[in-house]
């Protein structure tokens, strides 16, 4: 090789090692760069996602935020409107399931009868009644307007004006074609329906007029003004007659069934009941002790209701002449203003200045419901003739609409210290004083009464297959030795054939039936346990071994166990079959009040005056969890639902906690009850949870939030104003 070939092959030999050395950089410098590239993906990547986390998660507390600050605006509004409180509840719950949104959202339960509200009037609504349709209403009031009423949509669908003085009384002919109104003119007004005019007008009154009805014939027309009532013959719209007999202004006029026979009350405080062909006084009825300012008979004429001063209401047997009842709200210094029965006859409703809207059951003549929402007296009542619907209005200008068949709220006469479902749910006991209600769960109308007079009832329960109820009592007043009272009666529920068992020497505090029905535990102050046969009332065993009263008791699911609560703080564990102590459960602080099996058996909750609830695990006598905001509920203070998910409790004297165990935590608190809570019970569906206490009341809750709003949106037909909407809410709750 020469020496130019040796240059040359090492010149190319340098080149192509120079340029492997650039390749190799290009390489490095490559690979840097997609090192760095990838760590800046990664890292941008990172951070997008924390972004959209963080902006999901700020999203989300957003959420809960508006959905508190909406669950709180209807906890406020609830007692003063009802139908915006519930669709803010709904909106909150839609918002996010907060315990508050859920609270908010069941605790509209004791408003489910609550149809929505008519607006329009601009003062007292003086008198309404519904069209024959049942759908159309008429009201008039002290705006000097006719208003027409779509109630199924609850809109307003004519204002008639003409008739310009202050309308007190108004009247719908039965033929639906023509209304009258009355007012400080002491004019009758009479308008055309169909065409919206007022056709005429009929005088012969002197001072404003009080009160104006059809006959059911539509051919006479009753219109009272002073002392007097004026019968008109509606064709010719002439005078028929003057009836005279009252002292005082007369209040209120109403046609019998069969527009024999008209009644007339008056300031009097007396009624008169006249024969309508011979304009002549049949009957003065006494026995109000102030003025009487409603009347009404029942749809089949043999009873007359009268309503007046001491906000007390009388019935009266028409035939007899004679008082068979009288009804008493519970504020007694006002007056009942309005009362209507149902197209039925099985309830009569009451109200006037004291905000109450009573149903009372006219078969066993007592306090069936109280309707919520009356901010003011209610001066106007009027069930539809065709559907099941409850008009009222009154002072604040409003007319509030209920179904009086689905009122979650019933009253009593006495503190309520005991519920109980029938197995098939069809039925419901309360137990107050002396008294047990077996009440209808679809209508909530009363099926039995059961008195047990001299005692005081403390707990209810239904036998597995229905047919039997028990209850076990105390003497009232308690308890003076040897007093007969501590008794287990076991009830015929259509009957009401009571079978009395004497055996405990001192208070009978709780009772359960075992599983199959064929036992009968029950827990006394007396220190014992017995168990009975359920078909022959004879004692099988007595238990002993608590140191001081027995105040619980409960069988297992499959029977084979019994579990009581002790005054002296212990849980024990019984064999149900020999009676013998299988543990002693120690925990509580303070007297243990209930006991209550979990539906499958493994769980046993505990309640206690320590203000906790523990649950222990069957099997292995070991406790799981305490629940620390119990409230001591003196009866029966806490509740599995039937799929054992759910444990209802009281907590804080009115409130009722819904606690997720699965989840070991509050999903709900319930308010409605305004004194203590004493007990409470599930439906055998798991739907309803049922509730008692010191307010006399009964209440039922529904428990699934969807159904809740379902029922929300359906009852108050969207009627909220866009202004209401645009303060409130976020967006509108019943969109689809």
């Amino acid at each position: 090789m020469t020496v130019l070939e040796r240059a040359f092959l090492d010149a190319s030999v340098e080149l192509a090692d120079r340029e492997r050395a650039a390749a190799a950089r290009r390489n490095r410098q490559l690979r840097c760069l997609v090192a760095g590239l990838s760590v800046l993906l990664v890292a941008m990547v990172g951070a997008g996602t924390v972004a959209l986390v963080q902006r999901r998660d700020a999203v989300a507390q957003r959420q809960v935020a508006i959905s508190r600050q909406l669950a709180a605006e209807s906890s406020r509004l609830t007692a003063t409107e009802p139908s915006t409180a519930m669709l803010l509840a709904a909106q909150a719950y839609r918002t996010a399931p907060t315990i508050e949104a859920r609270g908010a959202l069941l605790s509209m339960s004791p408003y489910r009868g609550h149809l929505g509200k008519l607006l329009g009037h601009t003062g007292a609504v003086s008198q309404i009644a519904f069209h024959p349709d049942g759908n159309t209403l008429l009201s008039v009031g002290r705006d000097r307007t006719v208003s027409l009423w779509d109630t199924g949509r609850r809109t307003r669908t004519a204002v008639l004006t003409g008739h310009d003085t202050w309308l007190t009384a108004a009247a719908v002919s039965p033929d639906g074609h023509t209304a009258v109104t009355g007012g400080d003119d002491a004019k009758v007004a009479i308008w055309d329906l169909g065409r919206r005019t007022r056709v005429a007008t009929m005088t012969g009154h002197t001072s404003r007029v009080t009160e104006v009805m059809f006959s059911p014939d539509g051919r006479h027309l009753a219109t009272a003004a002073g002392t007097e009532v004026i019968l008109w013959d509606v064709t010719q719209r002439t005078q028929v007659a003057t009836l005279s007999g009252h002292t005082k202004t007369v209040r209120a006029v109403a046609f019998s069934p069969d527009g024999r026979t008209l009644a007339t009350a008056s300031d009097d405080s007396t009624a008169i009941l006249w024969d309508v062909t011979r304009s002549a006084r049949l009957a003065t009825l006494t026995g109000h002790t102030d003025g009487v300012h409603a009347v009404g008979f029942s749809p089949d004429g043999s009873t007359l209701a009268t309503g007046g001063g001491n906000t007390t209401a009388i019935v009266w047997d028409v035939v007899t002449r004679t008082r068979t009842a009288a009804f008493t709200h519970h504020k007694p210094d006002g007056r009942v203003m309005t009362l209507a029965f149902s197209p039925d006859g099985r309830t009569l409703a009451t109200a006037g200045d004291d905000t109450a809207v009573l149903l009372w059951d006219t078969r066993h003549r007592m306090l069936r419901a109280r309707l919520m929402g009356p901010r003011t007296g209610v001066y106007t009542m009027a069930f539809s003739p065709r559907t099941s619907m409850l008009a009222a209005g009154g002072e604040d200008g409003a007319i509030l609409l209920w179904d009086p068949s689905q009122p979650a709220v019933t009253e009593h006469a006495t503190m309520v210290s005991a519920v109980a479902f029938s197995p098939d749910g069809q039925l419901l006991a309360t137990a107050s004083s002396d008294q047990t209600t077996l009440w209808n769960t679809a209508d909530r109308t009363v099926h039995t009464v059961l008195i047990d007079s001299g005692v005081f009832t403390n707990a209810v329960a239904f036998s597995p297959d229905g047919r039997t109820v028990a209850t076990v009592t105390q003497p009232s007043p308690c308890c003076p030795p040897g007093t007969a009272g501590n008794t287990l009666t076991l009830w015929n529920p259509d009957t009401g054939a009571p079978v009395r068992l004497t055996t405990h020497t001192d208070q009978v505090l709780d009772l359960a039936f075992s599983p199959d029905g064929s036992r009968i535990a029950t827990a006394s102050v007396d220190r014992s346990v017995i168990i009975w046969d359920a078909s022959t009332g004879a004692v099988l065993k007595t238990l002993a071994g608590h140191a001081h009263a027995v105040n619980g008791v409960e069988f297992s699911p499959d029977g084979h166990l019994l579990a009581t609560a002790g005054h002296d703080g212990t849980v024990r564990l019984w064999d149900a079959a020999t009676g013998a102590t299988l543990t002693t459960f120690t925990g509580h602080t303070g007297w243990v009040r209930a006991v209550r099996f979990s539906p499958d058996g493994r769980t046993l909750a505990t309640a206690s005056h320590d203000q906790t609830i523990i649950l222990w695990d069957v099997a292995t006598h070991t406790r799981l969890t305490t629940i620390t905001d119990h409230s001591d509920a003196d009866f029966t203070g806490a509740a599995f639902s039937p799929d054992g998910r759910t444990l209802a409790y009281t907590s804080g004297e009115t409130t009722v906690i819904l606690w997720d165990i699965p989840g070991r935590a509050a999903t709900a608190r319930l308010t409605g009850h305004t004194q203590r809570v004493h007990a409470l019970a599930f439906s055998p569906d798991g739907k309803t949870l049922a509730t008692t206490g010191s307010d006399r009341t009964l209440i039922l809750w529904d428990v699934r939030p969807q159904n809740a709003i379902t029922h929300i949106c359906t009852a108050t037909a969207g009627n909220l104003t866009p202004n209401q909407w645009r303060q409130y809410l976020p967006a509108n709750t019943c969109r689809s």
